[in-house]
């Protein structure tokens, strides 16, 4: 995400889109209300005289609409945000919906910009400059390859050795094993991070076949030995953070790190409150020191007052993601937990 332009006076923050997790982003930022500009297509406005079978041409024009909900196609790669037009060169009134993606600007409008709306932007900024990371988690017979960006983690291809069992442990077979997996990563990868894990031996031995055929490749891999393979291999090493720091750029595994810290302190009886009831009461005693709520809960007028009293005593706010394991535990949880300064009593 790039910050286009910013002005205090009129409330409007101009931003540009580069990757799917601004789109994440934006889905948490425009609200019911807010003003939105950006380019969009519409049909021409039709003359008195014109015949109705004849439908007009579709336009490009830059039309503002007054936000009534927003909605994240994540399979079209794009924010719908639907809502009136309030100002553009044609059919104010009128129902209409923008569709943004990667490559699009917009403008949006507040009348007030949230302390946490603005501190979203920043994250946003920042972490456009840090890299995705890949994973590779394989095992003798199959391979997963997944991607993982500031907020979600994905699969972009698998593959299966063909065949298993003794008779098949030629070193041909497992040649081809590793080139489709090298083809997986070959459209996709540019210079990010790779790590390689999995039980066994054929993480070592795939870096290896990296190095001797695709050096380019293999330069930013490193390899983690994991109990399991797949999706539950990648949640494992993120959950005990033995990516080191090759993982301390996501954003995910910090949140994931302050979520298994909760869930720690909630079975070793340490100073930790969860559920909306609890963690108001902590807020109102001072004594959170990091109040961690989810995106559904930040923009609700509860979890709104909690942040304003946890800013007050002089506590940190961590917004989480929904969108991994470790945000769905905390949703879980009621969407509310809190790291405490010392005990409070129940």
């Amino acid at each position: 995400m790039r910050l286009l332009h910013q002005d205090s006076n009129t409330g409007e923050i101009k931003l540009y889109i580069e990757s799917l997790d601004d789109l994440w982003h934006l889905k948490n930022l425009i609200e019911p209300k807010d003003l939105v500009w950006a380019n969009t297509t519409r049909r021409k406005e039709e003359k008195g005289d014109k015949i109705r079978s004849e439908r007009p041409d579709k336009k490009r024009m830059r039309l503002a609409v007054r936000v009534d909900r927003v909605e994240l196609q994540e399979f079209q790669d794009k924010i719908r945000v639907l809502g009136i037009i309030e100002d553009g060169p044609q059919d104010l009134g009128h129902h209409h919906t923008l569709m943004i993606g990667i490559g699009d600007d917009l403008s949006i409008f507040k009348e007030k910009w949230k302390k946490h709306e603005l501190e979203r932007i920043k994250l946003a900024l920042e972490q456009s400059a840090k890299p995705s990371i890949y994973f590779v988690a394989i095992d003798d017979t199959e391979v997963n390859v997944f991607i993982m960006s500031q907020f979600s983690i994905r699969e972009i291809g698998s593959a299966a050795r063909s065949g298993t069992g003794k008779m098949y442990e030629s070193k041909s077979n497992q040649l081809e094993y590793f080139e489709e997996i090298r083809g997986i990563l070959a459209n996709s990868i540019d210079n990010e991070p790779l790590v390689i894990l999995g039980p066994g031996f054929a993480k070592e031995a795939f870096l290896a076949y990296l190095k001797e055929k695709y050096p380019d490749l293999a330069k930013n891999a490193s390899i983690i030995a994991s109990g399991q393979t797949g999706a539950a291999g990648v949640s494992e090493i993120i959950k005990k953070g033995l990516g080191g720091r090759v993982l301390e750029v996501s954003r995910i595994a910090i949140e994931t790190k302050l979520i298994e810290e909760v869930l720690t302190r909630i079975k070793t009886d340490q100073p930790v409150a969860y559920g909306p009831q609890s963690v108001d009461r902590a807020v109102t005693a001072g004594a959170a020191e990091i109040l961690l709520i989810t995106e559904k809960e930040a923009r609700t007028s509860q979890g709104e007052q909690l942040m304003r009293s946890t800013e007050r005593s002089s506590g940190k706010i961590e917004i989480i993601s929904t969108t991994h394991d470790s945000g769905k535990q905390l949703e879980s949880l009621g969407g509310y937990a809190a790291l405490l300064r010392y005990k409070i009593e129940e």
